[in-house]
C-alpha cells in the first residue's frame, strides 16, 4: 500500500514536471510571429517597423521609439502620429512612457502631427490643433511651422533588434 502511494506521488510529480517543462503553444506562436515581424522590419518593411515599434512600446522594451521613428521617416501616417505622441509635453505630465528617453517638445510633436495629417492620418489634425492651442506660444508655433515646411528625415538610432541581427550576421560571416 505504501509502495502504491509512493508510486502515485511519483507519477503525479512526473506529470506536473512534464506540464511545467512543456512549451506553451500560444507562447511559441507569439514568439514566431514576433520573429517574423522583426525580420520584416529589419528588411525595411515600413508597416512591420511600425508594428514592431508598437509591440515594443506596449512591452516597454528598448528600441520602441527607434522603430516608430524609422517608419515615421518613411511617411507612415500612424507612425508619425505615434512619434508625435512621444514628443508631446502632456505625456511627460501624465508619465505615459517613462521608459522613453525622448524629451518632451511640443514643437516636435506639432511637426510630427502635421506630417501625419499630411499623410492621411485624420487624428494628426486633432492632435496638431490641440498642441497648437495649448502648448505653443507664437514664437514656438512659428518654429514648428518652419519645421514642417523644411522637414527632413530625422536620425533614429539603431533599434536593439537591428543591432543584434547585424552583429549576429557579421559574426557568422567571419
Amino acid at each position: 500500500m505504501v509502495a502504491s502511494s509512493v508510486l502515485s506521488a511519483a507519477i503525479r510529480t512526473g506529470i506536473e514536471s512534464a506540464k511545467n517543462n512543456r512549451a506553451d503553444p500560444e507562447k511559441l506562436w507569439q514568439q514566431a510571429q514576433l520573429a517574423q515581424v522583426e525580420q520584416n522590419a529589419i528588411a525595411g518593411d515600413v508597416d512591420a517597423q511600425f508594428q514592431l515599434g508598437i509591440l515594443y512600446l506596449l512591452r516597454q522594451e528598448p528600441g520602441a521609439a527607434d522603430w516608430i521613428c524609422h517608419a515615421a521617416n518613411q511617411g507612415h501616417g500612424k507612425a508619425q502620429l505615434q512619434y508625435g505622441h512621444l514628443f508631446n509635453e502632456d505625456r511627460k505630465r501624465d508619465d505615459l512612457f517613462p521608459f522613453i528617453s525622448i524629451g518632451p517638445d511640443n514643437v516636435q510633436a506639432f511637426i510630427w502631427y502635421s506630417l501625419s495629417a499630411n499623410n492621411g492620418e485624420p487624428r494628426g489634425v486633432l492632435f496638431r490643433n490641440s498642441v497648437k492651442q495649448t502648448g505653443l506660444n507664437s514664437q514656438r508655433l512659428h518654429s514648428a511651422l518652419a519645421g514642417v515646411e523644411n522637414w527632413k528625415p530625422t536620425p533614429c538610432g539603431h533599434p536593439a533588434a537591428l543591432t543584434q541581427t547585424q552583429s549576429t550576421s557579421a559574426d557568422s560571416s567571419k
